[in-house]
């Protein structure tokens, strides 16, 4: 008596959107040089990675109480402090 298997998928697969990248095309060369890595995977956790951070970063702005008046009073500041100490460094007049 011989035996058979037949397979079988109970459910279908979820349909994902595409999404369509261009790329410089020596990025594309070089990527073709590694055919066995699944880029669409890469692609999906690298922006999943980068939502995820937004999503973290806008949490933590919603609970702020600066105002754009204060958010750019602090960036001036910011700036100016990070321009001395650089001039310092490297002693520019």
């Amino acid at each position: 008596m011989t035996e058979s298997f037949k397979y079988v998928f109970t459910h279908k697969p979820h349909k994902m959107p595409n999404l369509t990248l261009a790329l410089p095309e020596e990025l594309r060369k070089r990527m073709k040089e590694h055919d066995y890595i699944k880029w669409s995977a890469i692609a999906r956790e690298a922006i999943q990675a980068k939502v995820t951070e937004l999503d973290e970063v806008e949490k933590i702005f919603k609970k702020s109480k600066l105002t754009l008046k204060d958010v750019e009073e602090l960036s001036h500041k910011v700036k100016k402090s990070a321009y001395h100490k650089f001039k310092k460094k490297w002693r520019l007049s």
